[in-house]
C-alpha cells in the first residue's frame, strides 16, 4: 500500500469520481453507477453482520456504454474507480480487493473489458474514452 508524504497531491475517490463522471459524460458514454447495496447492521447483542443484495458484491462500480458512431465503434466497459484515504496522519492508496481484482480479471478473461484507475491515471482514461 502507498503511502504519500504531507507534500503530495491526494484526492478522495469522491473528488476523482466527480470528474470521472463530468469527463465521461462530456465524451458521450451513457455511465451507470453499480452500488453493492449491502450494509453492515448491528443487533441488540452487538453482533455486526451484512444484509441487502450481495449481487453486486465485487462488480466494479461503474458501467460504460457508447454507441458506435460513424468514426468509431461502439464500446461497453466496467471501472472501478480507487482514491486516496486519509488514516491517522497519512493518506493511503485505495486498493483493490481481491475479489474486486478477480472479477476484473474475469470480465477480461471473458472478452470484456475491465479498469481500474486512481486519480494519478487521469491521463490514461482520456487516452482510452476520449
Amino acid at each position: 500500500m502507498a503511502v504519500l508524504t504531507s507534500n503530495a497531491i491526494r484526492e478522495s475517490e469522491a473528488d476523482f469520481m466527480t470528474w470521472f463522471v463530468d469527463f465521461m459524460r462530456l465524451r458521450g458514454w451513457i455511465i451507470r453507477h453499480v452500488s453493492d447495496s449491502r450494509k453492515e447492521v448491528v443487533d441488540k447483542r452487538g453482533n455486526h453482520s451484512l444484509v441487502g443484495d450481495t449481487d453486486a458484491a465485487d462488480v466494479p462500480d461503474w458501467l460504460l456504454v457508447r454507441r458506435a458512431a460513424a468514426n468509431r465503434t461502439g464500446r461497453v466497459a466496467f471501472v472501478e474507480l480507487k482514491g486516496w484515504q486519509r488514516r491517522g496522519k497519512y493518506w493511503r492508496e485505495g486498493e483493490l480487493s481481491l475479489g474486486q481484482a478477480a472479477f476484473i480479471e474475469e470480465i477480461r478473461a471473458a472478452g470484456g473489458e475491465a479498469h481500474a484507475f486512481w486519480p494519478e491515471d487521469r491521463a490514461e482514461i482520456e487516452r482510452l474514452f476520449s
